[in-house]
């Protein structure tokens, strides 16, 4: 397999939102296979999530490494499931969903390396997506006999705020408007030295 370039900020690719993805084909395993192998390949900072926008392909796609030791999961075509009512997606009604910022977690993002902030997001999100497992199919078993499966899931914290991350990069949102919107601290990291930077200086 690849390691990929990741695309930067400003390119516009990273500004527009992507396709569902048809038929899981080898090209599409292979590009899962990459990604996989570019998200390990992080190491300052180590990354814990990679959208296809960040790889230069539009697809409804992105996989998620929380920690070290995680194993990576893929999410394909992932939809949310507004307020965790499996059975209606529709269903939006119900109390306004709480935000919730972890005292010393700061968010950064590989396209953006080097920027983190303080934002707030969601403390739980259920999402319906197709996976299967990578451990399994680099196994030697072949992409003919690939057994995906598709889940409805709910996760919360850490995990939950990645996943959140992550979908905004298939919208075509970057956590630099999350930034803006709620008015965040922007810190950049340059070696061990910290310095806030005033927002608008960067996009």
């Amino acid at each position: 397999m690849a390691i990929l370039p990741i695309v930067k900020t400003p390119n516009p690719v990273l500004r527009q939102a992507v396709k569902p993805i048809g038929e899981i084909d080898k090209k599409i395993i292979k590009l899962i296979f990459d990604m996989a192998d570019t998200l390990n390949a992080q190491v300052d900072p180590q990354g814990v999530g990679l959208a296809a926008p960040q790889v230069g392909f539009l697809l409804s796609l992105f996989l998620t490494k929380p920690t070290p030791r995680s194993n990576i999961g893929a999410f394909i075509n992932p939809l949310e499931i507004p307020n965790d009512k499996h059975t209606n997606p529709d269903n939006t009604s119900g109390d306004k969903e709480k935000l919730t910022k972890k005292r010393g977690l700061l968010e950064g993002c590989l396209s953006l390396p080097n920027y983190y902030s303080d934002v707030s997001r969601r403390p739980t999100i259920t999402i319906r997506y197709t996976t299967f497992d990578l451990n399994k199919a680099r196994g030697g078993n072949g992409y003919d006999h690939l057994q995906t499966k598709e889940l409805t899931q709910t996760f919360n914290g850490f995990p939950a705020q990645i996943i959140q991350h992550e979908m905004d990069h298939l919208k075509g949102r970057l956590f630099i408007d999350l930034v803006l919107e709620q008015k965040s601290n922007l810190l950049k990291l340059t070696g061990d030295k910290w310095e806030q930077i005033e927002l608008g200086k960067t996009s």
